[in-house]
């Protein structure tokens, strides 16, 4: 084929740009290749004495795109001066990608001569790109070149971005972040090529752990840029790690399935990282789950990309822990082996090890436990440092293995040799979980002298450990000291273990140590105080009773907790019903806590006169606590004091919002005040009414844009003879709502039908409030779940909302102000769980970082897969 291009008439800059633009197309036929070559070589001749230095960038591109490297390279170091920076500051695509594809060329080959005039050409015409900078200080760190004397030969100082990037890019490589963080600050001021910076910026705030900040940048570079291709996907790639940290797996998948990420033009090896990551997110869901549709779909994933990059470490691990999710040991072994191989990394045996710990009830499938030590003695003996917090964490991490499958002895032999070595370490913790993993062996083998030994060696540290010696003794009818009776009584009293404390101390309170010298007084009277006080916390008054008047007869009135101790008595005293007694302890302390139990005597006697009697005598009515306000809201209801009833039911809310019992109260008040709340009573009656837990079939919850309240869609269906199928809902003037109820009442008729229910006379009756007309598309998956959830009897989750679309076939489709009920739902109502269509997933360029992390959005494309997640399985009475 001949090839024919006129270029005669053609001026010097136009043949550049056609030579440049042949250059860049994918594929050129010999003759191409050769028209082209000709050309440049006219070009150069032409333009030599002029000493122009396109024709010879020309030449290069040329010479690297029939991979004559050298050659190139040599072209290229020609053609990197001053006037070639000016020609890119003005230039297209084209020539700035032919640039950098040379330039990196020239960083991978270590020609310090070429890259270090490309660099600095590139500086020149104000071009900044990352990821050239990085390597050109990866391979000058590595020459171990003076970076003052590289920033001089570039010409750059203070005031220049680069000055500051090559400064950020040196301390990021030094894992000075929080340095590296203000340097990139300072470049990003100093210069236009904003969105090339972000990504460094934005790689230093998820080194430094700041995930919300870094999708603040994120966000609005995926939405509007000027990145290129290759720049999008490390930005998708580093959104990908935010979301895998943060446990959003499903909204990592969703972004990757999105119409925007299949837009990039990606090179085969980044399709490789995509298919990388979301197998990870697959895995990372299964950890806890062992969920095995999803493990095989990431393994599914891994081995197409190994396919594809037999040698990437990354997938070797990620098939390693595939199969060790899928109990295959041998080929989980075989790929952990590869990848040390391939990245001389053996630290996957420490997530192997977490795995297992955090899998226990698997380990039982897991069928020869000992092969763990041969590679945790290889990643020990990799360690260089054995007084390292890495080398005791890991060895540490191998003790707990051996714990986990029986290993005591090795557990013992282990750690009891270092004991004191890792107590001499910073951290405290690494010390103690060594003391518990000692005692958990010691307590498995059940030597007793041992156990003894180990609790005297304890510090006041080791508290926990102590207590769990002791209740080993406990169980184990070893008899303990007086102080380890009380220590460890007043431990369960502490975690609210009454009936512990009482099985621990009334042997003694009872039996015959009562009369022995066991305990001195002071610990007697601290054991029955807290015996007292475990049975008044476990409401065995009577007991409770005899206790605290023994003690208060025993006891000075100037005791620290002689009051404390009076009021539990007459608390008692008032369970019991002993009201003569409790009245001559009241007359001598008539403060607000014994007018308190005045009120709650008289409750019990239905005294309600009187009760309202001294809430009205003691002034300081706001003073009493949530459940005098009620018992006075509840005598005052009953005595029709409907306006005093209101006042004590609205203390008890603002104290306690969400008590169904004062709910209850308040709904019947409102009754018979006839609507007529208070102002402060209504806006808690609204809060406390925000998202109401209903177990009936038909009903959804629903979130409004406008109203202050979310609100459920209800469907009734009833069977009327003679009737064709029909749906009727609230009279509406919009014809808008009118289709959408149409559409979802066909998506749910089809859905049903086919799932071989009869919908012949079966008429359906819908009820919502009102909805801006703007906003109404968002409520048709609403109104199809309801109708579906209805006929089959089945209810709906409580805690979902849906929002969105839907046509007559079942798909949802795309919604406008998705955006706006995310937002409400998650700062008004903090309601976690959405459902949207999947056409929406862009929405996720457009929320705040806060709103992401906070939520839990899943991407639906259709009502079966909706009804999936949504209603209830059978025989799940609770919420969702």
């Amino acid at each position: 084929m001949k090839v024919s291009r006129k270029t005669n008439s053609l001026s010097v800059d136009e043949k550049v740009k056609d030579l440049l633009f042949t250059l860049n197309k994918q594929q050129m036929s010999k003759e191409e290749l050769s028209q082209t070559h000709k050309e440049i070589k006219d070009l150069v001749g032409k333009t030599l004495n002029r000493n122009n230095p396109i024709p010879h960038f020309l030449m290069a591109g040329f010479l690297f795109r029939v991979n004559e490297l050298s050659q190139a390279l040599k072209e290229f170091s020609s053609s990197c001066n001053k006037k070639l920076s000016n020609y890119l500051k003005n230039s297209d695509n084209n020539i700035t990608s032919l640039f950098f594809e040379l330039t990196k060329t020239a960083l991978e080959k270590k020609t310090k001569a070429v890259y270090f005039a490309a660099i600095k050409t590139m500086l020149r015409s104000n071009l900044l790109d990352i990821s050239l900078l990085e390597a050109f200080v990866e391979n000058e760190l590595s020459n171990n070149s003076n970076i003052l004397s590289i920033l001089k030969s570039l010409g750059l100082g203070p005031s220049d971005a680069a000055y500051y990037v090559i400064y950020s890019l040196i301390k990021y490589r030094q894992n000075r972040f929080t340095e590296a963080l203000y340097d990139i600050e300072q470049a990003i001021k100093l210069s236009s090529e904003n969105d090339h910076l972000q990504l460094l910026l934005i790689r230093i705030l998820i080194a430094t752990g700041k995930d919300k900040d870094a999708i603040t940048h994120i966000v609005p570079l995926l939405r509007y840029n000027h990145l290129s291709s290759r720049e999008l996907f490390e930005l998708y790639m580093l959104y990908a790690d935010i979301l895998i940290r943060n446990e959003k797996y499903t909204f990592l998948r969703d972004i990757f399935d999105s119409k925007t990420f299949k837009e990039l033009n990606l090179a085969e090896s980044e399709g490789v990282l995509a298919k990388i990551k979301i197998a990870e997110s697959y895995l990372k869901e299964a950890w806890n789950s062992w969920e095995e549709e999803s493990i095989k779909t990431a393994k599914k994933l891994l081995e197409e990309a190994l396919k594809i990059d037999p040698t990437n470490p990354a997938i070797f691990k990620l098939l390693g822990f595939s199969y060790f999710f899928l109990y295959d040991i041998p080929n989980s072994i075989q790929f952990f082996e590869e990848y040390a191989n391939l990245s001389n990394d053996h630290s996957w045996i420490l997530d192997f090890a977490k795995s297992a710990l955090d899998n226990t009830d698997t380990t039982d499938k897991i069928t020869y436990p000992d092969f763990y030590s041969k590679y945790f003695n290889i990643y020990l003996d990799d360690i260089s440092d054995k007084n390292s917090i890495e080398y005791y964490k890991a060895f540490l991490l191998w003790a707990k293995m051996d714990l986990l499958f029986g290993h005591y002895q090795a557990v013992i032999n282990k750690l009891l040799p270092i004991s004191e070595k890792i107590k001499l370490l910073k951290s405290k913790t690494f010390y103690q979980e060594s003391q518990r993993l000692l005692l958990a062996a010691y307590l498995s083998i059940g030597n007793l002298s041992n156990i003894d030994g180990f609790i005297k060696t304890l510090s006041s540290d080791d508290s926990n450990l102590r207590l769990i010696a002791l209740e080993y003794k406990t169980a184990h009818h070893i008899d303990l000291s007086a102080d380890e009776i009380f220590e460890l009584s007043s431990h369960y009293y502490i975690i609210e273990d009454y009936d512990a404390v009482i099985k621990i101390l009334s042997p003694y309170r009872y039996g015959f140590f009562f009369k022995q010298d066991k305990f001195n007084d002071d610990l007697l009277s601290k054991m029955n105080i807290l015996l007292a006080e475990a049975y008044f916390k476990i409401g065995f008054y009577t007991l409770g009773r005899i206790l605290f008047k023994d003690i208060l007869k025993r006891i000075d009135t100037s005791h620290p907790k002689y009051n404390e101790l009076e009021l539990k008595y007459a608390q008692c005293l008032l369970m019991n019903k002993d009201f003569e007694e409790l009245k001559s302890i009241i007359n001598n302390q008539p403060t607000l806590k014994y007018i308190e139990l005045m009120i709650k005597e008289n409750y019990v006697k239905h005294d309600y006169p009187t009760i309202l009697a001294l809430a009205k005598e003691y002034k300081d009515t706001f003073g009493f606590n949530k459940e005098t306000h009620f018992l006075i809201a509840d005598a005052s209801f009953e005595l029709k004091e409907y306006e005093t009833a209101l006042i004590h039911i609205e203390n008890c809310i603002k104290q306690d919002p969400f008590n169904s019992m004062y709910i209850g109260l308040l709904r019947k008040i409102e009754e018979q005040l006839n609507g007529r709340l208070h102002f402060s009573s209504a806006i808690a009656y609204n809060k406390l009414n925000n998202i109401p837990a209903i177990n009936e079939p038909g009903v959804v919850l629903f979130i409004n844009t406008s109203e202050d309240t979310p609100y459920h869609i209800r469907a009734k269906n009833v069977l009327m003879e003679g009737y064709y199928p029909k749906i009727t809902y609230p009279a509406s003037l919009s014809q808008k709502l009118d289709s959408i109820v149409q559409q979802a009442y066909e998506a749910a008729l089809y859905f049903l039908i086919n799932k071989g229910f009869n919908m012949d006379n079966i008429h359906i009756s819908l009820s919502f409030s009102s909805i801006e007309d703007k906003y109404i598309e968002a409520i048709g998956a609403a109104i199809a779940v309801a109708i579906v959830s209805s006929v089959m009897n089945i209810p709906v989750k409580n805690d979902v909302a849906v929002i969105g679309a839907i046509n007559a076939s079942g798909k949802l489709i795309k919604t406008p102000y998705v955006g706006r009920y995310i937002k409400n739902a998650v700062q008004k109502y903090h309601l976690k769980r959405m459902i949207i269509p999947l056409e929406n997933v862009e929405i996720v360029a457009l929320l705040e970082p806060e709103i992401i992390l906070s939520s839990n959005i899943e991407f639906l494309d259709s009502l079966e897969a909706l009804l999936n997640k949504i209603l209830k399985p059978k025989g799940d009475k609770n919420e969702g």
